[in-house]
């Protein structure tokens, strides 16, 4: 694989990832949010490193180099958007610990006052 090939490959993943981002944005039905919109710039960034790295062993030719490399892109903007998702719910491991624990104490009251 020569220079050229290497840059194109490594723009197919980054433009892959962009794509899948913008997708979700539109998807979304939200306002524009460079801060959100930021993670798929890391992501995207990442995904070229990945395939800049890998695609010298592979074993295409031609336009499948491109095509992978820009599904590749956006299977990693897909999976680490849903991995940041699953990290950075408003719902905290810790606020459900809490919500647990206070009706665990109401129960508690309930069966307090009970005649029993």
């Amino acid at each position: 694989m020569n220079n050229i090939e290497l840059i194109t490959t490594v723009a197919a993943a980054f433009v892959g990832a962009l794509g899948s981002g913008i997708a979700g944005w539109a998807d979304s039905h939200e306002s524009f949010d460079w801060r959100i919109f930021m993670g798929t710039v890391w992501r995207a960034i990442f995904a070229a490193m990945i395939f800049m790295s890998t695609f010298q062993a592979a074993n295409l030719t031609g336009w499948q180099i491109y095509v992978a490399a820009f599904l590749g892109g956006a299977g990693v903007d897909a999976v680490g958007n849903r991995i940041q998702g699953g990290i950075s719910t408003k719902d905290t491991v810790a606020d459900k610990l809490k919500e647990l624990e206070n009706k665990i104490a109401e129960l508690i009251k309930e069966r307090s006052k009970s005649p029993g």
